[in-house]
């Protein structure tokens, strides 16, 4: 076994983003001394014009919302309990490393993100994944796959690629290609992803194939992922054609050009990483309408229609309140149910209801030539049922341009199983160290490493996940009815209707429009707040980073 696995030779930088706040992006790199995104409040500005939308969560949905309010003009308090905005979106750099504490990409395919980032003039800063090193691998029995060719929406559509496959048996081949003899189901409602790929593909292929990039796409058990959340287009199919093969191929043919080009990239990013989008979000907010460090107690209705907000913030000395025209919730369910647990009870059960998972990351850093694999490639998932701690590991270098000082090369592990971690109680960083080198000894019988590596960060989150279980779909709707019923309040982000950025840019600036309406056709707009220490008018400090949400 290399060196790397024998000692702990090297230092684990452990980083916790519930307790702690980063600077992010292009204009924040850790440790470079440059001031903070603007849009924070700034004591001493004096008074600012009421608020009359109230923003809660600074993830990237409150940060899209935020901006859609300010470019309809409406006045807005964004709160954010953390140090700083971004959520889950943090980058980091360090030792020459741009580091992504969370998502790394997009799915090139949904606009919001894109479109987006045209209006606040970062369009010159979109990058693809690196055409000279696409494809993916699968491990099976310790060693690297290569993804068969023609994989539309996680359903092989090419003969050729899928003969060659190392991946499946003769039989496991035989039983996918009779896919397209199968009859349809009759609609019966939602099932599970891994139900779904079984009964069309067969076991095999899908317990070696599809669902082990759904786990790497959800970090969720596919037997309980709803189909209808998480892939709605492919029962649609199914209804339409009675065969996903068939079906795709079709679409396929009636969309390809007739000059042969280059795939489309599958994912977009941004050179700077996905931070500078939440910089620049921030930036382009208005002073004073952002409170870092100001976190939401409680939500109650007044009896003018207005809603009240408790307030805990540690710019002030004791509690206060504040009263809203409207309300944008941008939390993850869970945290919006117990905030308005007062406000409408049954509302917030159903919230209560969508559950979460972790994710706990390895980020290593390496001198190009201390790892022996090519790396020619986006990187690999692994299949539940292969040993180890690994659920995928991303060749962020590879993937990228600008992730890696030169000669250097730069992996992403995502560990199995995190969701267990969370019985530890506190995080504790001893245990992270332990786990990121399991992380390393599992990943050197596979890649070759030769020497340690020169970098090792690790970033969890605890219960940031949304996991779409089967019925997903209708639980929403049922939130949706229920949350009507309380005019003025809109819901939003990842826990609903999609957990990609794209998802959350486009949620968060629909429920921002449908605030400004709400808004714009009430006669309330006073905003009373009261504190029984410093007041504030939408102020606070400035963020310093991006935290968890």
């Amino acid at each position: 076994m290399p060196s790397a696995c024998r000692t702990r030779t090297w230092h684990v930088l452990v980083e916790h983003p519930a307790v702690s706040g980063v600077t992010c992006g292009k204009a924040g790199a850790v440790g470079d001394g440059r001031p903070p995104p603007r849009g924070g409040a700034r004591p001493g500005d004096g008074e600012k014009p009421a608020p009359r939308v109230a923003v809660i969560g600074g993830g990237i949905t409150g940060l899209a919302a935020a901006w859609r309010l300010a470019q309809r003009g409406i006045q807005f308090t964004l709160f954010e309990k953390g140090p700083a905005c971004g959520g889950v979106i943090r980058t980091e750099y360090v030792g020459g490393f741009l580091l992504e504490a969370g998502p790394d990409s997009w799915l090139a395919r949904k606009p919001w993100a894109r479109e987006l980032c045209d209006r606040l003039a970062l369009g010159d800063e979109v990058i693809p994944t690196n055409a000279a090193n696409r494809g993916s691998f699968i491990l099976f029995r310790g060693r690297l796959h290569e993804l068969p060719e023609g994989l539309t929406s996680l359903v092989p559509t090419r003969l050729a690629p899928l003969l060659q496959t190392s991946l499946l048996s003769a039989r496991g081949k035989a039983r996918l290609l009779l896919e397209p003899l199968l009859p349809r189901r009759p609609a019966a409602g939602d099932e599970s992803l891994a139900g779904f790929f079984r009964r069309r593909l067969g076991a095999e292929a899908s317990r070696r194939l599809v669902e082990p990039l759904v786990r790497g796409i959800y970090g969720g058990d596919p037997a309980t992922l709803s189909l209808s959340a998480t892939f709605p287009r492919l029962p649609e199919i199914e209804a339409r054609h009675g065969s996903l093969i068939r079906g795709l191929r079709r679409e396929e043919r009636g969309t390809r050009s007739t000059k042969e080009r280059p795939p489309p990239p599958a994912f977009l990013s941004l050179r700077h990483g996905l931070g500078s989008l939440a910089d620049r979000l921030l930036e382009s907010l208005p002073e004073g309408s952002v409170r870092p460090l100001c976190g939401v107690r409680r939500v109650r209705r007044t009896r003018s229609g207005s809603f009240e907000l408790g307030l805990e913030s540690a710019t002030v000395e004791r509690d206060e309140t504040a009263r809203f025209d409207a309300l944008v919730v941008a939390t993850p369910a869970c945290a919006a149910g117990a905030l308005l647990s007062e406000l409408d009870p049954p509302l917030s059960s159903l919230l209560a209801g969508i559950r979460a998972g972790s994710s706990f990351t390895v980020a290593l850093g390496f001198r190009a030539g201390d790892v022996r694999h090519p790396l020619r490639g986006h990187g690999f998932v692994v299949p539940e049922e292969e040993p180890g701690p690994l659920l995928a590991c991303s060749w962020s270098s590879s993937k990228f341009p600008c992730r890696a000082p030169p000669g250097h090369v730069l992996l992403r592990a995502f560990v199995a199983r995190p969701d267990a971690f969370d019985q530890d109680g506190d995080p504790d960083d001893d245990l992270d160290g332990n786990r990121a080198e399991a992380v390393l000894c599992a990943l050197s019988p596979i890649l070759g490493f030769r020497a340690a590596p020169v970098l090792v960060r690790v970033h969890r989150w605890t219960r940031a996940l949304p996991r779409y279980a089967v019925g997903h779909v209708e639980h929403v709707e049922r939130i949706q009815r229920r949350a009507r019923e309380v005019p003025g309040l809109f819901l939003a982000g990842a826990s609903y209707r999609g957990v990609g950025v794209p998802d959350c840019v486009r949620d968060g600036e629909a429920a921002a429009e449908a605030a400004a309406e709400h808004v714009a056709t009430t006669q309330l707009g006073t905003v009373e707040t009261h504190a029984a220490g410093t007041q504030h008018a939408g102020g606070g400090t400035s963020p310093a980073g991006h935290a968890a949400r």
